[in-house]
């Protein structure tokens, strides 16, 4: 494969197209288009073969600083439905979730990234390049995270439920705790950090159920802090979805953008839950990756413009249970990245962030969070 500019340049060439369905005041989420694939990308060892190579021209640097900032997000959704035995224990199904739910696989109705903030990404691209090339360069390795810095999230849990028993939505502190630890856990060795601001729990049937479209009208209720804190909301129903949320944007106080951002997740997702394979608190740590400005590993397939971060590898498809030696794109370097938080594997093969991801994390919070109100 090229350098990894010539790859860059090649994204702001051809970017993934998407219609943008606009939010509107009843509630309705942007509409959710297909499934997204991801594209090439080097895996960490053949990024840095060719990085300290990479040299750019004034013309080329400019065209990348002149693309527009996105306004909100787009349209999107990935919905992949796989049948498989439920197996749990009975005393915890009755004591903490309804019966076990037979396995459907992951759905995330994230919406699909814009052209214009998949533009974003690929300026972030080229300016990240630049910073670990000038780091090779210079001989100092440790300069690789030459943007990252220490993030600090304060974190609003609401509970929405459809009553006040368990098998309603309704999540006890000790369930919140829990799924807030496993967030402090995945993002801790990034430099991430969350701190739990407040808690609420509200019983509305109408807004438990995500299909109903209230999504707004509880958002306008609920949502607490400023647009660099996390509002996380934990729903009885998600339709076909296990979650989704928000990518960073520009987004004025009070603004729709303002009042949506955030994630949505479904409340059996939680550890202990009852989403078979996928209750081990990791859908929310997918979704929070989206809060941060990651796409899906599977972004733009084996040849499209993919997710701009350059160590994750090609994956034609989303990942189905935890398939290990897996490779969806075998012209391409390195094996899908099934234990990766942003693909659609099962909870207990997630493991891990790339240093590239962690980068990325660090260029969106710098330009659109850190210091928003």
């Amino acid at each position: 494969m090229g350098p990894i500019l010539d790859l860059a340049a090649s994204q702001i060439l051809h970017p993934a197209r998407d219609s943008e369905a606009e939010h509107r005041s009843s509630g309705s989420r942007p509409e959710r288009g297909s499934g997204s694939i991801k594209g090439r990308r080097d895996p960490p060892q053949t990024a840095l073969k060719f990085i300290s190579s990479i040299s750019i021209s004034p013309q080329l640097f400019n065209s990348f600083s002149d693309l527009p900032v996105p306004l909100g997000p787009s349209s999107c959704t990935h919905f992949k439905m796989r049948f498989s035995l439920a197996l749990a224990a009975a005393g915890l199904a009755q004591t903490a979730f309804a019966a076990p739910q037979p396995s459907r696989g992951f759905g995330c109705g994230a919406p699909e990234p814009s052209e214009e903030l998949l533009q974003v990404s690929q300026q972030f691209a080229v300016e990240e390049a630049q910073a670990l090339a000038e780091s090779y360069r210079s001989g100092n390795l440790t300069a690789r995270d030459v943007t990252a810095q220490a993030i600090s999230v304060r974190v609003y849990i609401h509970v929405v439920a459809a009553s006040t028993a368990l098998s309603g939505g309704y999540l006890t502190d000790t369930m919140i705790n829990n799924q807030f630890s496993v967030l402090q856990s995945a993002f801790a060795p990034y430099g991430i950090s969350f701190t739990l601001a407040g808690t609420d729990k509200t019983v509305n049937a109408n807004w438990a159920d995500d299909s109903k479209g209230y999504e707004m009208t509880m958002k306008r209720a609920l949502r607490k802090g400023t647009y660099k804190d996390l509002n996380l909301y934990f729903l009885q129903k998600m339709g076909g979805n296990l979650g989704y949320c928000y990518f960073p944007t520009t987004a004025s106080p009070g603004s729709t953008a303002y009042i949506r951002d955030g994630c949505t997740i479904l409340y059996s997702t939680t550890p202990g839950g009852s989403s078979t394979n996928y209750n081990l608190g990791h859908t929310a740590t997918h979704e929070v990756g989206h809060w941060f400005g990651l796409y899906h590993t599977f972004q733009g397939g084996c040849t499209g413009a993919g997710d701009s971060v350059s160590d994750t590898p090609a994956q034609a498809s989303a990942s189905s249970g935890c398939p290990v030696g897996r490779d969806s794109c075998p012209s391409q370097a390195g094996v899908d990245p099934i234990h990766n938080y942003m693909d659609y594997s099962i909870d207990s093969c997630y493991e891990e962030f790339t240093p590239g991801q962690q980068t990325r994390i660090n260029s969106f919070w710098t330009s659109y969070r850190q210091n928003a109100s």
